[in-house]
């Protein structure tokens, strides 16, 4: 018996060693693949590259993510095989059978990702169909509700914080919905407004997520929020854009959506942020609010933080300077919709973690703590982390366990050197997963004179996180910052 597992599928089967081969090349390869095209959101150019620098993983497919079974994948899956059916039946009539086994090896290592492209193209036109009448009825659903008000969040980093601390302040006070986890696309928020909003709806809080300019103004046109938060923009993508004025101009189009009477509320520390205000935000017809100066205070051993904010204090379980920003950009928008400061105080306090965002979890066991943020990759989240670390007392060993940040493009040299240097008066252990960019982690570590014995390299993520556990002992904290998906490695 013969089994086969990916992620996704496993299947079971009594096979001779040349059909196993026969199998991977009809089923498993092209499952990988297209997992490899939905993980780079089927763009083709960085999916093509991502197939040809990748070849492994098109036969041991991802150990850590699930193919997402979307219409879409379902439909590009049975077209690219279709493709690559016909394209065996063509070469058996034209070089019969004893060329069939090394047309169809040589066609799943050299040709099979262009059959996925190929379907791409020929499924776009009902795509683009199904796609634009998905549009249409929700943007109809949202002008249906016109008591529904609609607050946007936007920015590089912090947006599904701010909207799930949001969600949980409004709450008791109004019918409000969100999307779950970090559905920020045009059609994930579609999909989302024609499941979810009523006319009984008050508010519906939407993240706006961006990869290229335009996306964030594709948003607005069907969910033009009332409200609107701008979290702060750094270097996230900048592979993408091409530039950080990109960045700007495109986190900036949520302001561009708004009309007289309505909000803006933005990070009145972020440099990038405070830069455009000063060119293109003077005389809008919106009123701006500034978030800054927040005074910090953080309590022992990683039990939570108080921050004050417009008089009054307030306490949180949440860990990090961020989360006060984050969460005071959230009691702006609750204020503005006169929620009382003393009722704000009891939700503030009853916030949980997010999941994976300067989340503390505790090991009973083991007696090891884990502070996750795996999922803030960017400067700003590590610059967050370090503060974090430099100010909270704490008796046992901190390790600190990272592999790199993406997209960074040409300043990804100078950020992860800047990352080492940061590092050295906080962690005990440093851990990485060796690559250029880590090992200018490293370089920044050794200039400040951290011991190269207290750096361990990992030739994978998994090693890493398998072994991890070796170097903790009870009482010791281990951070996890930033995680990736398999087709960054």
């Amino acid at each position: 018996m013969k089994i086969y597992k990916t992620a996704e599928f496993d299947f079971s089967f009594h096979l001779s060693k040349s059909n196993e081969v026969l199998i991977y090349v009809i089923i498993m390869i092209p499952i990988n693949l297209l997992h490899g095209y939905q993980l780079e959101n089927y763009q083709i150019t960085r999916f093509l590259h991502f197939a040809y620098t990748h070849l492994p993983f098109r036969i041991k497919g991802s150990q850590r993510q699930k193919l997402d079974r979307t219409k879409k994948a379902i439909l590009l899956f049975i077209v690219a095989n279709g493709l690559f059916f016909w394209i065996q039946i063509f070469s058996f009539l034209c070089f019969g059978i004893s060329w069939q086994f090394f047309t169809i090896l040589g066609g799943s290592i050299l040709a099979s990702p262009f059959f996925f492209v190929l379907a791409s193209w020929i499924i776009s036109p009902f795509e683009r169909l199904m796609k634009w009448q998905l549009i249409y009825r929700a943007k109809k659903r949202v002008k249906a509700c016109l008591k529904t008000k609609i607050i946007g969040i936007t920015g590089s980093y912090g947006k599904t914080s701010v909207k799930e601390f949001l969600t949980a302040l409004l709450k008791d006070s109004f019918e409000v919905i969100s999307p779950i986890g970090t559905h920020n696309t045009l059609l994930g928020i579609s999909k989302f407004i024609l499941e979810n909003l009523k006319p009984s709806t008050e508010v519906m809080i939407v993240e706006m997520g961006a990869y290229v300019p335009g996306d964030i103004q594709a948003l607005c046109e069907i969910t033009p929020p009332h409200l609107a938060i701008l979290t702060g923009i750094t270097l996230q993508h900048l592979e993408r854009f091409g530039s950080l004025d990109k960045i700007i101009q495109t986190k900036f189009e949520i302001a561009q959506s708004l009309q007289k009477g309505d909000t803006l509320f933005l990070d009145g520390e972020n440099e990038n942020i405070q830069t455009w205000i000063s060119l293109f935000c003077q005389n809008v017809p919106y009123e701006i609010q500034e978030i800054k100066n927040l005074p910090v205070r953080y309590f022992p051993d990683f039990q939570g933080i108080s921050f004050q904010f417009q008089g009054e204090e307030y306490h949180t379980r949440l860990l990090g300077k961020h989360s006060a920003k984050n969460l005071s950009l959230a009691l702006a928008v609750a204020l503005k919709l006169w929620i009382t400061p003393s009722e704000l105080q009891k939700r503030v306090e009853a916030i949980l973690f997010v999941n994976h965002r300067l989340e503390l979890l505790h090991n009973e066991h083991t007696g090891v703590y884990v502070l996750d943020d795996s999922f803030n990759g960017n400067i700003e989240g590590v610059k967050t982390t370090v503060d974090l670390l430099k100010n909270t007392p704490f008796q046992g060993k901190r390790i600190y366990l990272t592999p790199w940040l993406v997209e960074l493009w040409e300043k990804s040299d100078e950020i992860h050197f800047q990352i080492g240097k940061m590092l050295v008066d906080v962690v005990d252990l440093v851990l990485l997963i060796k690559n250029p960019w880590t090992l200018k982690i490293q370089e920044g570590l050794l200039s400040e004179g951290f011991e190269i014995s207290k750096i361990t390299m990992f030739e994978t993520s998994t090693e890493a996180h398998e072994k991890v556990g070796m170097f903790a002992n009870r009482g010791d904290l281990i951070v996890f910052q930033n995680d990736l998906t398999d087709n960054y490695f």
